[in-house]
């Protein structure tokens, strides 16, 4: 009655109403490949790209129901598919199931709990209305933007909330740090407890919800008018720079801080094959990722073969000859070393507390008084020594050229820099053979008595500015007094709860006065100066202010989106990537306490996983790949269990179970697709019950181009990095190779499925059952496994030669390929192309069902 009168892109579509036997039955067209319910169970929250689109697509079909005059009454994941809508092959949001559509509005208890309003009963009369419809989809956008099962509560969670008088807890915290401070405001309006106070329309609710997303810069490309911005950041990066300061859109930052790509080291480790294969990032994304990572290795190069920025000239021992560059390890030495003509034992005391070298003296850039304190002088005595260091050292030409490049750090740093990171970039530009903490300790004594040699002049270039804990250097009094009020803003910020969104502590941090005549300073800089000027504040990686020593278990549940994607972590890999985001946070705690915080984000200790047990997640790897990742749970199949009913899942399994048997009888082709996280069942189960010989694609095309590769005579390693720069001339070189290696990879197929057979004797081979028992052996199905290689090296059309040869002379009796599934599309891909199928009869996918041997059970 409902689906009729509905036309929408984003509804599911109506074909036919058919009668069967006494039975109405509907065909509609599919409603996606998967529900959205499904994907958050499986990725966790949406990356912002596809929040904001699925967003508009939920909120379009409201907006449209409200006008028609019909409600849903269901709205939640599982009842929305996800799957290519209109042109093109943009994933969308298809709602179905109305089956509730015509329940009486007095009946305010149909729905689904969590997502059906729990204030109806408050209404007068107690009836359903369309607040509560959007009430509905308010809380399904929220689960989108937090989490699976990351719904919002009402008081304790567990109390009605219709006898309790309080608004609704949205926890910001859960949501992409670029858009938490505007969903925080969206979801605080549409889901108030007096429905006067929420939107009074869909169209509403779709307004603001664009609104939440429109400040969010879009990605760049090469074509782009903000890509010159973009440009000069990835010129001044180094391998240390965080993400977050390459100036890239909020999209890319966010599918990086996904998969743990902090810092531009890590990004250029990854696999820019990987990165362009994201899931659930928008095309362009991909595209502003590729074209900074080529921008940066054309720079850097990998890791692995980056060149030092700085260069460390040894030590010439001599005052007159300077060397090009000295190590902050040699200058350390030289100031800390005094004058051993005259050099008492107060003033060598009084050399190792005030440059910070005196393990007994924990503070940083100690203060006179300090100094004074802890020798055991006064501070007039101290004093006096300060000045005369102060004129040795201006006489120093190592620490003359020190001077001018910490005055050059400063100024190129907005004119204000907080002491330690003073300290680390001078480290940085100097070099140090020391490790951790060694090296910073030397940095620390270097600049300083350059600061202090400054200071002496008639005319410093630097002044200090002490604010309780914190010591800033700067370039007048004016930019330190800036930066003292930078960090007390930046210390009030990081308080709040929960933390403030990027762009508003940006907003607050511009609205400090600036000093008359200075120029303003980027973003990255302005939010680094305000966190090292503050007392309590520390700046995460994706640039929020936080507090130091956050809590731990706050710590992670910022970083839940981070953990969302390997099948099993370890307790370390768990601190690091806790860590990488938040550096300054407390630590986690060890097991089993550890076990507790992470029970709540869905994860399970494992004491079987290798290395000593790791932690199970509850979603699968974000990245688009052809390798397979861990188990799935299936049923027994021991004899002797009880008949059970037979269920649409299990006639589904057994469908699936008696395609296959024919196609071993018929010796065709089919390609067969599978979730990843059950690719090695599913192998297991098809080599384990069928007449099939497995091959792994990828072994035997490396077997084959490692062949070509000794024949040329070519480096191994060289093949390695041509393969990493897909289009570079090495690329295409290698590209010969492999077109080369392939007639091997067919032939190893043909010899897997015709393996030479050599009897004994005659009398071996007397019966009729001997000799079929032999041409069975000889002639059996090729299974061909993890095939992505040939996607990868533009080769589909191998498979395209083998199919049209299945079961005739000179090709494969049969042929069998396990393909990994990602994305919406329903036919066959791998890693996004097409497999050659004529038809369903040539494809099919592995259901769940018959992985877990319910048909079998």
């Amino acid at each position: 009655e409902v689906l009729p009168k509905l036309r929408h892109q984003h509804i599911v579509e109506h074909l036919e109403t058919l009668e069967l036997g006494d039975r109405v039955c509907l065909l509609m067209r599919r409603a996606g490949t998967e529900t959205l319910g499904e994907r958050l169970r499986k990725e966790g929250r949406l990356h912002v790209d596809l929040l904001g689109r699925f967003g508009e697509d939920l909120l379009q079909v409201v907006m449209f129901l409200e006008e028609q005059g019909i409600p849903h009454r269901d709205i939640k994941p599982d009842n929305i598919g996800v799957g290519p809508v209109g042109h093109g092959n943009k994933l969308h949001l298809v709602l179905f199931d109305f089956s509730l559509a015509r329940i009486a509005a007095e009946n305010i208890r149909a729905g689904t709990k969590g997502y059906l309003e729990p204030l109806l009963a408050n209404r007068k009369p107690p009836r359903w209305d369309l607040h509560a419809e959007r009430y509905a989809a308010a809380v399904t956008l929220y689960e989108l933007a937090a989490g699976r099962d990351q719904l919002p509560k009402w008081g304790d969670g567990k109390s009605d909330p219709a006898m309790l008088d309080c608004e609704i807890a949205i926890d910001g915290e859960l949501f992409d740090p670029s858009v938490r401070g505007q969903l925080t405001d969206f979801f605080a309006r549409a889901l108030r407890r007096n429905p006067a106070e929420r939107f009074d329309n869909a169209e509403q609710m779709l307004e603001m919800w664009r609104d939440c997303f429109r400040e969010i810069r879009e990605p760049v490309s090469t074509d782009h008018a903000d890509w010159e911005h973009v440009l000069q950041r990835l010129q001044a990066a180094n391998l240390d720079t965080h993400i977050a300061e390459l100036g890239l859109g909020a999209g890319a930052t966010g599918a990086l801080d996904r998969i743990n790509v902090l810092t531009v080291r890590d990004l250029l480790g990854f696999s820019l094959r990987r990165l362009t294969r994201l899931r659930g990032i928008a095309n362009r994304t991909r595209r502003e990722i590729a074209d900074a990572v080529r921008m940066l290795r054309q720079r850097l190069g990998t890791p692995e073969k980056a060149k030092p920025t700085t260069i460390m000239d040894p030590e010439t021992g001599t005052d007159e000859a300077e060397p090009i560059t000295v190590s902050v390890d040699m200058l350390a030495e030289r100031v800390t070393r005094g004058d051993p003509r005259a050099q008492t034992d107060t003033e060598r005391r009084f050399l190792q507390a005030f440059l910070g070298v005196d393990a007994g003296l924990e503070r940083t850039w100690p203060s006179q008084g300090d100094v004074a304190d802890h020798i055991g002088v006064t501070r007039g005595r101290v004093g006096q020594l300060v000045g005369t260091a102060q004129r040795r050292w201006q006489r120093e030409p190592t620490i003359t050229r020190l001077r001018d490049d910490v005055a050059d750090i400063v100024r190129k740093n907005g004119g204000a820099m907080a002491v330690e990171e003073l300290a680390t970039a001078v480290r940085l530009a100097r070099g140090s053979v020391e490790d951790e903490p060694l090296c910073l300790q030397y940095a620390m004594a270097a600049t300083r008595a350059a600061v202090e040699a400054e200071r002496g002049r008639a005319e410093p270039r630097l002044v200090v500015r002490r604010d309780r804990a914190r010591v800033l250097v700067a370039t007048s009094q004016d930019l330190a007094d800036y930066a003292v009020r930078l960090g007390r803003e930046a210390d009030h910020l990081a308080a709040q709860d929960p933390l403030v969104p990027p762009a508003r502590a940006l907003e607050r941090l511009r609205a400090v006065r600036l000093p008359a005549g200075e120029e303003p300073l980027s973003d990255t800089r302005l939010v680094r100066l305000a966190a090292m000027a503050g007392q309590t504040a520390a700046v995460s990686s994706q640039k929020e202010l936080y507090p130091r020593d956050m809590e731990a278990a706050r710590a992670l549940k910022l970083s839940r989106s981070a953990l969302l994607g390997p099948p099993k972590l370890r307790v370390e890999e768990i601190r690091q990537r806790v860590a990488g985001r938040y550096p300054e946070a407390a630590p986690l705690p060890d097991r089993p306490a550890l076990d507790d915080l992470l029970k709540a984000a869905g994860f399970d200790w494992d004491p079987a996983a290798a290395r000593g047990g790791a932690y199970l997640s509850p979603t699968r790897d974000p990245l688009v790949t052809t390798s397979p990742s861990g188990p799935i749970d299936r049923l027994s199949t021991e004899p002797g269990l009880p008949a059970v009913e037979i269920t649409p899942e299990i006639a589904q399994a057994r469908q699936f179970e008696e395609r296959l048997q024919r196609a071993i009888a018929d010796a065709t082709f089919i390609a067969m697709t599978v979730e990843p996280r059950g690719y090695l069942r599913a192998r297991d189960e098809l080599c384990g019950r069928f007449a099939v010989e497995p091959v792994d694609v990828e072994a035997a095309f490396i077997r084959a181009l490692r062949e070509e590769v000794r024949k040329a005579k070519a480096n191994w390693e060289v093949v390695l990095h041509a393969d990493a720069v897909p289009g570079s001339d090495n690329w295409n070189k290698l590209m010969v190779l492999v077109r080369r290696a392939m007639p091997k990879v067919e032939a190893a197929l043909h010899a897997t499925a015709h393996p030479q057979h050599t009897p004994t004797t005659n009398q071996e081979q007397g019966t009729k059952n001997k000799e079929q028992r032999t041409k069975n052996q000889e002639q059996r199905t090729v299974l061909m496994l993890y095939p992505g290689l040939l996607a990868r090296y533009d080769q589909m059309d191998l498979l395209t030669r083998i199919r049209e040869k299945v079961g005739r002379p000179g090709g494969v009796p049969g042929l069998w390929m396990l393909i990994p599934k990602y994305g919406a599309t329903p036919l066959p891909e791998i890693d996004g192309k097409a497999v050659p199928v004529i038809g369903p009869a040539e494809w099919a996918s592995i259901p769940e069902s018959w992985l877990r041997n319910v048909h079998r059970s």
